[in-house]
């Protein structure tokens, strides 16, 4: 079911969502940044700006309603926090110069899969992503047409009815209405860029700034029960290239990436007349409370110990900020005879790996490049790593009917970290041991289930007293990978193996995994990139080239067959 609006009063109706949109004079050429917290206080409204140069501000709009604003330079690299006072100005000139031709309003094809429920109960807290949005955009060779895309749409939040509802809290307890709410899809034309990534940098997945091809959720919106999209879509028709950009905005309540990877593939398998994947689940589990005192510290403290403390949000944004500042997105690839090479090196053991006496373990290619990710920045940095959170699904094809929140087909925040002690594994070989053994350790039910009874009661609290976690913590590393969502083969709109997946945000420490692009080559033929990966973290700024050149001369003696420094 869809309808669609062209007036601009409509359009910036519809893209409220929008938590700022900073129309700015950077150097000479006209650009836009995004903030990336707002909150509004009586008359006034706070804006973090995020960009590490000096701008000279023009116009804002924050979810839709505009700021005046005295025109003058700003040096974002010593001041993120302004505060603006609200006026009645007329933005519809920054949406007409941006190309906003319509937006289509798409809601769910009835009955849902909910059809008997009014509302999905949210009472894990593990699910409580209330501060994050993953935003990512699909790149096709081609046209998406506009109509069959919101016809597909329309049957995919039938499967996904969570997606067409509205965010509610009533006192500490969350839920999301299944309203049937529309979904707004913003269709565009671009007629200026030659391109939507550099092709050099197209193998890539991780980039700095998409919100171009995107209308972002309002999250501060979700949270404060008004009637905004849980998700939105973007269309942008390429007019030089003749390729279509699919943006996503996705608020994390409504599942990890598995669930949207789901939704997404459902979409393009509905736009291309095929049946769909196996439809989602939605079960939910109320876990009890830990105890209280020495017995729950110590229950945190080694299974949850990033989440023992919360702290206040200008703590986390100074944090963040600051890191941003001080450190440069890197991206290595690992072709898939690198990762062959690099887990049978692994595989192998000197007198220094200690582990178990006749311990049997089969190491992974994540295991492996995990383990020297981990080496490589101990080479590079003067407080080695000593702990590894490993962000885990706890999704298993084995799940009874005593175990429904673990169904591999869970519409849900089915993740976990668990957190590895690495002070003992010196080497490449006995880190990825410690690893896979960890990692065996942590998918046993008991574990499973300690783990999201105290992180259920940590986020649940941090929604109660507006608090965050900030993670990981110094000496520590996250891995986040996602090598088996091949995503250019499950959700391409009919181009298979030349769909391109792109996403945003890097942090040091974490390493955020992929498969490789697929890459069209100059004479026309695509590069699939099967087995290859791109990893993605940030590094400070003074290490950044000293550890792209021990990179690469790394995988140099790798592809001679020479040993690697550990």
């Amino acid at each position: 079911m869809c309808s669609q609006s062209n007036s601009s009063n409509s359009i910036r109706s519809n893209i409220r969502g929008h938590r700022c949109i900073v129309s700015v004079r950077h150097h000479t050429s006209p650009c836009t940044l995004f903030g990336y917290w707002y909150l509004a206080q009586h008359d006034h409204a706070f804006l973090l700006l995020w960009h590490p140069e000096t701008v000279h501000l023009e116009a804002l709009t924050v979810a839709g309603h505009s700021m005046s604003i005295a025109s003058h330079s700003l040096s974002l690299l010593h001041s993120q926090m302004f505060e603006f006072a609200r006026h009645n100005v007329d933005s519809s000139r920054y949406f007409r110069s941006r190309g906003l031709a319509h937006v289509v309003s798409v809601a769910p094809e009835i009955p849902t899969i909910l059809k008997d429920r009014n509302v999905l109960e949210l009472p894990d807290g593990n699910d409580l992503f209330l501060q994050l949005k993953p935003s990512s955009i699909h790149v096709v060779p081609g046209d998406i047409d506009t109509n069959r895309f919101c016809n597909a749409l329309s049957k995919t939040l039938g499967r996904f009815p969570h997606a067409a509802g509205r965010l509610q809290r009533n006192g500490d307890d969350w839920k999301i209405n299944l309203t049937n709410s529309s979904v707004p899809v913003t269709v565009t034309e671009d007629t200026d860029r030659d391109e939507v990534i550099p092709t050099e940098h197209r193998h890539r997945v991780v980039h700095g700034d998409l919100q171009a091809f995107q209308v972002p959720v309002s999250l501060e919106g979700a949270i404060m029960g008004e009637d905004v999209p849980l998700v939105t879509f973007k269309l942008t028709k390429m007019k030089k290239t003749g390729e279509t950009v699919l943006g996503i905005s996705w608020n994390h309540v409504l599942g990890d990436a598995t669930t949207l990877t789901n939704l997404l593939q459902t979409l393009s398998q509905y736009y291309q007349g095929l049946p769909p994947p196996p439809a989602p689940t939605f079960y939910r589990r109320r876990w009890p409370r830990p105890p209280e005192g020495a017995e729950g510290g110590a229950l945190y403290q080694r299974y949850t110990p990033h989440v023992a403390k919360s702290y206040p949000l200008a703590d986390v944004v100074a944090k963040y900020v600051a890191e941003a500042q001080a450190a440069s997105m890197v991206d290595f690839k690992f072709t898939a005879a690198n990762l062959d090479a690099l887990r049978k090196r692994a595989s192998r053991w000197t007198p220094d790996d200690a582990w178990h006496s006749g311990e049997s373990l089969k190491l992974t290619h994540q295991d492996s490049l995990t383990a020297y990710l981990i080496t490589l920045h101990n080479r590079c940095l003067d407080k080695p790593i000593h702990g590894l959170m490993n962000m885990m699904s706890y999704r298993t094809r084995a799940a009874d009917e005593n175990a429904l929140y673990r169904h591999p087909g869970n519409a849900a925040n089915c993740v976990y970290l668990p957190t590895f002690d690495l002070s003992s594994s010196p080497t490449l070989s006995a880190l990825a041991r410690t690893i896979r053994r960890g990692i065996v350790n942590a998918r046993s039910t008991e574990y499973v289930e300690k783990y999201l009874m105290l992180n259920s009661a940590a986020q649940q609290d941090a929604a109660k007293y507006g608090k965050f976690h900030i993670f990981p913590g110094e000496s520590v590393a996250l891995v986040n990978s996602l090598m088996g969502h091949r995503r250019a083969q499950m959700v391409h709109f009919g181009f298979p193996g030349k769909s391109q997946y792109y996403t945003e945000i890097s942090w040091e420490r974490m390493f955020r995994v992929f498969p490789a692009n697929p890459v069209k080559g100059a004479d026309g033929n695509w590069e699939d990139n099967t087995g290859s990966v791109v990893v993605a973290f940030r590094v400070k700024n003074e290490l950044k080239d000293k550890m792209a050149a021990m990179f690469h001369e790394d995988m140099s003696r790798l592809e001679k067959g020479l040993e690697l420094d550990d």
